[in-house]
């Protein structure tokens, strides 16, 4: 396999013809790239690697054209020279989280820039509909519910704290979390820990009573469930339930999104949508879509998790998948002049300005972004 062949597997992946080998190969590469540093190199050493990388996958890839997944670690300073011929860019990810670009030939780059968000502007609507903004609420006791007290913790989190439940009636709380904000966290009054992503809701009991512990969402949001085999966790979203005991899984419910997904980290969960019935294993996916429920097998749960961890994430994602997530994050509107044909492969540090996220989109050459005030223009 030459340099002209590995281009052609560069170009095959951004087109989503590759086989589900080469698809690993390509994958791996890039996650190497993105944990090796900095990878700006003048002409003199980029001749030099790329001697070193054609020599690496002569010896690595057989005249077969067959890819050897296992000593891929070997060819990561390969790989990275092949990616960065490939789409006429240099990235890195430095341990103080920034991305740095070094194109290789000009882009335009948005006049107007929009920050990430700074803090946490979620609020709490109480069952009285009293609204608690915890930005502007300080630490310690935000309110006191019958027999259970709200408390905002050091690191930022929302406690809920229940003593006796024996006279308590059912009082329910509503976390919401607005576009442009950072996650939001709440411990609810089993102990269970939920985080929220921007532009999302959750209702729940302040404490949790009877035969089961249920909660609705809308948006997003990632579950810790506190194990208790006497009374199953609900989450609910529309006709979708997910039924648990205790376990770790994530729930994409936004409205515009084209559907609605339950991926499970740990444990054992079952999805129930109308009346069909799945139950997922740990690294599996549930997509629903109208009365229909797929499993997906092997999802990347860092792709999933991308937005919880601080990251943009994606993996030959389409514009509009990516412009959806950024609407959310930097609190914009977006509209599309054309369509938008092209594949991205992105992984990079979500705190930072949008114009570093449009200066690397851009380097496809297959997209351009014009940024108006807190609107966002794309086109091919």
């Amino acid at each position: 396999m030459d340099f002209n062949q590995a281009r052609d597997l560069l170009q095959r992946y951004r087109n989503g013809k590759c086989t589900p080998d080469e698809t690993r190969l390509v994958e791996t590469w890039y996650d190497q790239l993105v944990e090796t540093g900095n990878l700006q190199f003048n002409q003199q050493d980029l001749e030099r690697l790329l001697q070193e990388m054609e020599m690496r996958l002569q010896k690595e890839i057989s005249v077969h054209n067959h890819f050897r997944i296992g000593n891929l670690w070997r060819w990561a300073a390969a790989a990275s020279v092949i990616l960065a011929i490939g789409t006429g860019v240099y990235i890195f990810y430095r341990q103080s989280g920034q991305v740095s670009v070094n194109n290789t030939e000009a882009r335009s780059v948005p006049v107007n820039d929009i920050q990430p968000p700074a803090s946490n502007r979620a609020s709490i609507t109480l069952a009285n509909g009293q609204q608690v903004f915890l930005d502007e609420a300080g630490k310690g006791e935000l309110a006191v519910q019958g027999n259970v007290s709200i408390l905002r913790s050091a690191n930022g989190e929302i406690v809920y704290q229940a003593n006796d439940l024996k006279t308590e009636t059912p009082r329910f709380n509503t976390l919401f979390n607005p576009r442009g904000s950072k996650a939001a966290a709440v411990i609810l009054a089993d102990g269970s820990r939920v985080w929220l992503n921007a532009g999302s809701s959750l209702t729940y009991p302040v404490a949790f009573y009877g035969s089961e512990r249920k909660v609705s969402i809308t948006g997003e949001a990632y579950f810790e469930v506190a194990k208790n085999s006497n009374m199953p966790f609900h989450v609910t979203r529309g006709a979708m339930t997910v039924r648990v005991l205790g376990t770790h899984f994530n729930v994409n419910a936004y409205d515009d999104e084209t559907a609605l997904k339950v991926t499970l980290l740990e444990g054992a969960v079952d999805v129930t949508l109308n009346d069909d019935l799945v139950r997922l294993r740990p690294g599996q996916q549930a997509v629903l879509t109208g009365n229909r429920t797929r499993i997906l097998n092997g999802v990347d749960i860092s792709e999933v998790m991308a937005w919880k961890d601080g990251m943009f994430i994606f993996k030959g994602a389409d514009i509009n998948s990516i412009m959806r997530e950024v609407a959310r994050w930097y609190n914009v509107d977006v509209e599309f002049e054309k369509e938008v044909k092209e594949k991205f492969y992105i992984k990079m540090d979500r705190n930072t300005n949008v114009s570093n996220v449009f200066r690397i989109l851009e380097t496809t050459g297959g997209v351009h972004f014009k940024v108006n005030g807190n609107k966002i223009m794309v086109k091919p």
